[in-house]
């Protein structure tokens, strides 16, 4: 996949695989490699900041 997941499609499949939600999980399901890693981290701050997800350790989570 050449483009980045959407936010809402981020969310979805953290609830759907909860057990798989660190960012290198992340990044293989939605076929994210190379440099766009760094496009989905910021993804992922973003939507830490807006309380959409929480950090634990090298997870990510619903709160």
């Amino acid at each position: 996949m050449n483009k980045l997941p959407t936010k809402a499609a981020i969310l979805q499949w953290i609830i759907d695989n909860p057990t798989q939600t660190a960012k290198r999980d992340i990044a293989k399901a939605f076929g994210i490699k190379g440099a766009k890693r760094i496009d989905l981290k910021r993804i992922l701050k973003e939507l830490e900041a807006e309380g959409h997800l929480t950090k634990r350790k090298k997870t990510f989570r619903d709160p």
